[in-house]
C-alpha cells in the first residue's frame, strides 16, 4: 500500500495575494489530482484544503503520477 500526501507550497501567501486566482488554481490542482489517482485504482481519502491524503495499493502508479 501506498500513501500519498501533497501540500501547496506558499498557499497563505498565494491567498492573500490574489484568492480569486488562488480559488481557481486549486480547482484545477484538486481535478488532476483525483484524476490521477483514481485513474490508478486510488482513492482519495481527504482533503486538506491545499492538499490530498490518498491510497493506493499499488506503489509504481501513484509514485510515477505524482508531480
Amino acid at each position: 500500500m501506498t500513501f500519498l500526501f501533497t501540500d501547496v507550497e506558499g498557499s497563505t501567501r498565494r491567498w492573500e495575494a490574489d484568492a480569486d486566482e488562488m480559488r481557481i488554481a486549486l480547482a484545477a490542482h484538486d481535478e488532476v489530482l483525483r484524476g490521477a489517482i483514481e485513474a490508478h485504482g486510488g482513492w482519495l481519502f481527504k482533503h486538506t484544503g491545499d492538499g490530498v491524503c490518498a491510497a493506493c495499493a499499488l506503489f509504481i502508479p501513484v509514485a510515477s503520477s505524482s508531480v
